[in-house]
């Protein structure tokens, strides 16, 4: 009795998960601990490893996935001959292709609740550069204008990245989670979890471990929103990006009748009546009425919202 007691605890567990990754607005920690434990408990050394990953921060020696990295906007303080500026434009293109790359690419590799903090309390991130970065440029840059000194250089990252961050994990283990439960069922042994290890890790990878573009988030099919169209409260060019990716019109319009609702909520992004109609979209991408895979589901919805509201 004991040994089929632990067993049903442990499965569980995915259905434990899968229900905290539903409420939008509760933190990422507790369904990356309990990942953490099933990942234990089966063995799974990979899972293990991407949820510390996620909840500590990656360290310096590891790979920082995709959707922790985006491209930032350069700002410099600099003179011009006898003129100065501050937080001004510099012509970085003027650099090759390789160093503008290096210099606007921002990472976060934070744990999952520093990223909660900066999202939540709409953080700008930035990067600034040291000195010897700053007088690469320079030097690059003097060749066409030798008037040219900067004092000092930053990047900042879009105002949506943490955002964005938070809504990709969350789908993602969303996803891999209903894959183990729509695979295993709810009833498997932790025994016989543990022979299907190398399945376990095949669905991770499909899941999880994904190729994606370092600098939209993309989480899936059919979740890539136009990144160059600006719709900060357009109501028209929100209709149509969601049309676009297969939203009924009814869901649609009661998504436009509640959008503009004041925020009472500070530990959530979006007022309670978006984050009901959040939580119903993405029932509807689990059963199959939106045709859409779970993990792009959560990736369109807040990359759509966060231009919606202007944080993109």
């Amino acid at each position: 009795m004991i040994t089929s007691k632990r067993t049903e605890n442990s499965m569980n567990l995915i259905s434990d998960i899968i229900s905290e990754l539903l409420q939008t607005e509760q933190s990422l920690e507790s369904p990356l601990l309990k990942t953490k434990v099933l990942a234990t408990r089966v063995n799974n050394v990979q899972l293990l490893e991407w949820c510390n990953d996620e909840l500590t921060g990656y360290s310096n020696e590891k790979e920082i996935p995709y959707y922790r990295k985006t491209n930032g906007f350069i700002t410099a303080n600099y003179l011009n001959g006898n003129y100065k500026f501050s937080d001004g434009v510099i012509p970085i293109d003027q650099l090759s292709k390789t160093a503008q790359k290096t210099i606007k690419l921002i990472t976060l590799d934070q744990g999952i609740k520093t990223i909660e903090s900066y999202a939540l309390k709409s953080k700008q991130i930035g990067l600034q550069f040291i000195a010897e970065v700053v007088r690469g440029v320079q030097s690059s840059l003097q060749e066409q204008n030798p008037y040219l000194q900067i004092l000092s250089m930053k990047s900042t990252a879009p105002s949506g990245f943490a955002s964005n961050i938070i809504s990709t994990v969350r789908a993602k283990l969303l996803e891999f989670m209903l894959s183990l439960e729509k695979e295993f069922g709810t009833t498997t042994e932790i025994e016989n979890l543990k022979q299907k290890n190398a399945l376990i890790t095949t669905i991770m990878n499909h899941t999880i471990i994904n190729n994606g573009n370092a600098n939209v988030v993309n989480t899936g099919d059919h979740s890539n929103v136009t990144a160059n169209i600006t719709f900060t409260g357009n109501k028209n060019l929100l209709k149509e990006q969601f049309e676009n990716h297969g939203v009924s019109k009814d869901d649609i319009d009661s998504l436009i009748t509640v959008i503009d609702t004041p925020n009472e909520n500070s530990n959530s992004n979006y007022n309670s009546e978006v984050n009901s109609w959040i939580k119903i979209m993405m029932g509807k991408a689990l059963d199959g009425t939106w045709q859409i895979g779970i993990a792009a589901a959560g990736g369109l919805i807040a990359e759509v919202l966060n231009h919606y509201y202007g944080v993109h």
